[in-house]
């Protein structure tokens, strides 16, 4: 099987009258990493250090 293609594209918003990006989802407030949204079983965020 081959590798699974990231979708970079769906976790950033650009803004191209101010070529601003930002990122749609959040950082952790103590280490600063992305965290991550799960959604089964329970909707939650969970940092990944």
């Amino acid at each position: 099987m081959g590798k699974r293609v990231k979708e970079l594209w769906k976790l950033y918003e650009v803004d191209y009258k101010t070529m601003r990006i930002t990122f749609k989802g959040k950082k952790c407030p103590r280490c600063g990493k992305f965290m991550a949204h799960h959604l089964t079983p329970v909707s939650r965020w969970a940092c990944g250090g």
